[in-house]
């Protein structure tokens, strides 16, 4: 089921791809004439301009240059503050029931237990691991 649902993705997106090059990209001109009447220029391209590291750098120059000539500009305007109140509005407040939170610290305090008992144990077998009584304790 899967490999079927991954064949029918993988042929409607090669049909929506081969729809939109039909659509942009004239049928008898080269790529070569469309990439330049879509405004490229392959002589211009360089692969240093995609350079990542580059990119950071000039970016870093600029933010710690000062000028902010160039940069947008973010205005934080408050959020007005709207007052609901009325019965329907009350904050909830939820009050556990007495015996729950009994159960919950018992099971913690368990929880506790057992842990320094396995602290104990680990600590006794790392002292001397041919006294232990069983199975060494993980």
């Amino acid at each position: 089921m899967r490999f079927a649902l991954l064949v029918m993705i993988a042929v409607a997106s090669g049909a929506v791809g081969m729809t939109v090059m039909q659509t942009f990209v004239p049928g008898n001109a080269s790529m070569f004439e469309a990439v330049r009447a879509l405004g490229g220029s392959i002589a211009s391209f360089r692969l240093a301009d995609i350079n990542p590291v580059k990119a950071y750098w000039d970016v870093r120059k600029q933010i710690t240059s000062g000028e902010t000539a160039g940069m947008p500009k973010f205005d934080a305007r408050p959020i007005p503050h709207l007052q609901v109140t009325g019965p329907l509005f009350k904050p909830y407040q939820y009050k556990p029931d007495p015996s729950v939170q009994r159960a919950i610290s018992s099971g913690i305090s368990a929880r506790i237990g057992q842990d320094i008992r396995r602290a104990q144990d680990i600590s006794a077998y790392g002292r001397n691991p041919m006294g232990w009584h069983g199975v060494p304790p993980r």
